[in-house]
């Protein structure tokens, strides 16, 4: 089965979705997560906007939004030397764009690792306090990667039940 998003305010044609999970347990019904394009989340989003397609052919399908109100992100950012200028710049304004295009209720927080992980918010609903955190990156030291990983994955929530690091 193929999912199709067909993008946002009445486009005409077909958006890629990426398809990260498909469960097949209960054949003949299957389940596929997919992650929709930019834009099919928030108010664009609409179950109408996808159709699901076997050999060509559309089949009936439920489509559903998956509930965001336990999800926890974890922003993970090299700050080390090697980042100074354009390359920083570059990663604030992936940043501040990832924050435009998360649902409301997520939780987001900031880890940022030069020589050293160091977390700069824990997850919050607050989008200013975390993209204040990311206008106020600088630049320095060595690259402590692992590190950092290790230590975003030690600060969601006990209450998130869904969790993910973005690096």
């Amino acid at each position: 089965a193929v999912l199709m998003g067909a993008g946002v305010a009445g486009a005409q044609e077909a958006a890629p979705v990426e398809i990260t999970t498909v469960v097949a347990d209960a054949y003949p019904t299957v389940t596929a997560v997919v992650t929709a394009p930019p834009g099919l989340g928030g108010t664009g989003y609409a179950a109408e906007a996808f159709e699901v397609l076997e050999d060509g052919r559309s089949v009936d399908a439920t489509v559903e939004r998956m509930p965001t109100s336990n999800l926890e992100v974890m922003l993970v950012l090299d700050t080390s030397g090697s980042m100074e200028g354009a390359p920083l710049a570059a990663a604030r304004e992936a940043a501040g764009g990832f924050l435009d295009v998360l649902p409301p209720d997520v939780r987001v927080g900031v880890v940022g690792f030069g020589p050293t992980a160091r977390l700069l918010a824990a997850p919050t609903g607050d989008r200013a306090a975390v993209a204040g955190q990311l206008a106020g990156l600088t630049a320095s030291g060595e690259t402590a990667l692992y590190d950092a990983v290790v230590h975003a994955t030690s600060q969601f929530s006990p209450e998130a039940s869904d969790r993910a690091v973005v690096l």
